[in-house]
């Protein structure tokens, strides 16, 4: 019975030091293991799908206005997507609205395949969308922006951890200028 009432004071106190000075610290990890590494990791170790990866949905064809981020692709109520899980990009996959108009509500066949972007969150990514038996896409184009994902992933990983690092800096300083002028006040 004492010894579990000493835990519970243990895990009283470090709960107070994280509400604290190390709870910026954390938050700061936080926001840097899921908003950047984890992404990043997947962008940069992702491949091809394999043929028995790629699906294939028949549908009619609809496109979402997603706030300030571009249209993206509805076929049979779900939503597809060709952008990159890591940039953040545009979810569209086509560069003009002529598209969206010229395949809104027609049968389309859309090849996909589940992407990891969050440990156990997977997005359906466009491998191609034909219509009419043509395909809609630049040839390759996945493949290319897998490429460009992968090459970039490790700057931008690191860019990000450099900007947290000077973030958290820039806090702990703010700290103890507070502190600095606790002291010369009183």
């Amino acid at each position: 019975m004492i010894a579990r009432g000493g835990a519970l004071q243990r895990l009283k106190r470090t709960l107070k030091k994280i509400g604290s000075k190390n709870g910026v610290r954390l938050m700061f990890l936080f926001i840097y293991v899921f908003g950047f590494a984890i992404p990043a990791g997947y962008a940069y170790f992702a491949d091809y799908p394999a043929k028995d990866a790629i699906f294939t949905e028949v549908g009619t064809a609809s496109f979402q206005y997603r706030m300030k981020r571009g249209y993206m692709l509805m076929v049979n109520g779900k939503d597809y997507s060709c952008e990159s899980p890591y940039a953040r990009s545009n979810p569209d996959c086509f560069t003009s609205l002529e598209e969206h108009q010229r395949l809104a509500g027609k049968t389309i066949f859309v090849d996909w395949f589940f992407q990891p972007v969050y440990p156990f969150v997977e997005r359906r990514r466009v491998v191609d969308i034909r219509y009419d038996g043509k395909s809609q896409l630049p040839p390759h184009v996945l493949g290319r922006n897998l490429q460009w994902e992968r090459e970039n992933a490790q700057g931008r990983a690191l860019f990000a951890f450099f900007g947290m690092f000077l973030g958290l800096l820039l806090v702990e300083w703010l700290g103890r200028m507070e502190k600095r002028s606790e002291r010369k006040l009183s």
